[in-house]
């Protein structure tokens, strides 16, 4: 795979799940508000679909936010609605450390250790969980502090643009799922 250590080629063909942060990975980061006006924030369709396409390859999907559920809990039960089977998952007003007692306390039950999960961050909120992942991402925007995560692998793409849907195209990749055979229902 183009672009990858050899090490990052292993960890990310041993994926069993793909955790997120919200603002900065998932959606820009940027927020639209003003008074009287509910905040919006922008992200791609194409990061959604390759939620997708892990869930549909049967790997679970948990977006981590700081922020109050109100934004992430609609577009999670709208991303499930397209693939039921395997849920986008979300934990709302997780800070710092508890980022990574979240994520185990979501992977236990599946039978998956951080050593199998892929983590994307984008700030020093996420250098924890970034150290403890199997595989370590970011998107190109994210802050500099996090290359000082050993194996850390930063995508050619800004967060809330594309930068999930590449990483998520790299574990298919590594485990050798085409993504066309997982939509025959499209």
């Amino acid at each position: 795979m183009e672009g990858l250590t050899k090490i990052q080629g292993e960890r990310l063909a041993a994926v069993k799940a793909l955790i997120t942060d919200c603002d900065g990975v998932f959606n820009t980061g940027h927020v639209f508000d003003g008074p009287g006006v509910p905040s919006r924030k922008m992200r791609t369709h194409h990061d959604s679909m390759g939620f997708e396409l892990l869930r549909r390859a049967g790997i679970p999907v948990l977006i981590l936010t700081a922020e109050a559920e109100d934004y992430i809990k609609p577009v999670a039960e709208k991303m499930t609605r397209a693939f039921p089977a395997v849920p986008v998952e979300y934990a709302a007003n997780v800070k710092g450390k508890a980022k990574i007692e979240v994520a185990e306390n979501w992977l236990i039950p599946k039978g998956v250790t951080l050593a199998e999960a892929a983590y994307m961050g984008d700030d020093i909120g996420d250098y924890k969980l970034l150290m403890a992942a199997g595989f370590a991402a970011a998107p190109s925007q994210a802050n500099r502090i996090l290359d000082h995560v050993p194996n850390l692998w930063r995508s050619s793409c800004r967060g809330g643009d594309g930068a999930i849907r590449e990483l998520c195209d790299l574990i298919l990749e590594a485990k050798g799922i085409d993504p066309l055979n997982l939509v025959a229902d499209r």
